[in-house]
């Protein structure tokens, strides 16, 4: 996985990093309404972060709803 590269990509790491869990694949489910994917801005994301994740990181919580790209990106 490459490095944070964004102000988002260090509060999500670090959020992550706090609660004791790794971003994978495991932690999406699929979704079928429409959002922007708020890892890369596509126009349509596929995958919604589990409920129990949001809960527990918060609603502000970013990569909330992510892209089929971006979650291929995600280790399994």
């Amino acid at each position: 996985m490459e490095e944070p590269k964004s102000i988002e990509d260090l509060i999500f790491a670090d959020a992550i990093s706090a609660s004791g869990l790794k971003r994978t694949q495991s932690m999406y489910e699929p979704h079928k309404y429409p959002h922007h994917c708020s890892m890369c801005g596509e126009m349509h994301s596929e995958y919604k972060l589990k409920l129990p994740y949001v809960e527990n990181l918060g609603s502000e919580t970013p990569y909330i709803f992510i892209c089929e790209d971006c979650f291929n990106e995600l280790e399994v």
